[in-house]
């Protein structure tokens, strides 16, 4: 199997979405946010341990917004 880069696999993603009416790609996948739940339970299935990874990073990231809303020094310098 070769190896995709990511600009590919998403080439690919809109050909075959592209075949599928309009009406079901604008609300089935871009608007009710399909589209990003399906490839979401892609990635925790096939690739568990990058799932992990990600709910990590997202964590850490959730908890530095957090102490920047609750810090007045970090929003008098636009932190």
């Amino acid at each position: 199997m070769i190896p995709l880069n990511l600009k590919e696999a998403l080439t690919a993603l809109a050909d075959v979405l592209a075949k599928l009416p309009a009406e079901e790609i604008l609300f089935d996948w871009f608007r009710s946010g399909r589209l990003v739940g399906e490839l979401s339970v892609l990635i925790k299935r096939r690739h568990p341990e990058v799932q992990a990874e990600i709910d990590r990073v997202y964590q850490e990231r959730l908890a530095q917004l957090s102490k920047r809303r609750h810090d007045p020094a970090a929003q008098d310098y636009g932190l």
